[in-house]
């Protein structure tokens, strides 16, 4: 089985520079968007087994994203993990309804994040 392809949505460069190198740490092709445009440019591209999208981007934030993946037929049915510094109520709603696994939090806790990406996936935590 090949390995799994995890698509990391985030504008911002501290958090793509942490994010990418633990995934790095894990037996999967890891992917780089830096907005809302590139992640379903590169989602409709790659058909990752697991997307991890930021909520507050530029142009297009991760719900609007989220959105354009559930109707585009290619995309419909991607695991989705949605990445935001606080959430609020109306976020959790939203995100549910939308079909987001879940949330991970930023600042990332390193421990958190690759066993949340882990369990996702099926893979063993390294």
């Amino acid at each position: 089985m090949p390995d799994p392809k995890i698509l990391l949505v985030e504008d911002e460069e501290e958090n793509q520079l942490l994010g990418m190198t633990l995934l790095r740490k894990l037996p999967a092709q890891s992917f780089l968007a830096r907005n809302g445009a590139e992640a379903l440019a590169l989602a409709i591209e790659k058909l990752p087994d697991l997307v991890l999208l930021d909520i507050n981007m530029p142009i297009m934030n991760g719900f609007e994203v989220l959105e354009k993946l559930r109707v585009e037929p290619k995309t419909t049915e991607l695991a989705v993990i949605m990445l935001t510094s606080s959430v609020t109520p109306a976020d959790f709603t939203r995100a549910k309804k939308l079909g987001a696994k879940g949330f991970l939090n930023k600042p990332y806790d390193i421990d958190n994040f690759l066993s949340r990406v882990c369990l996702e996936l099926g893979l063993p935590k390294p």
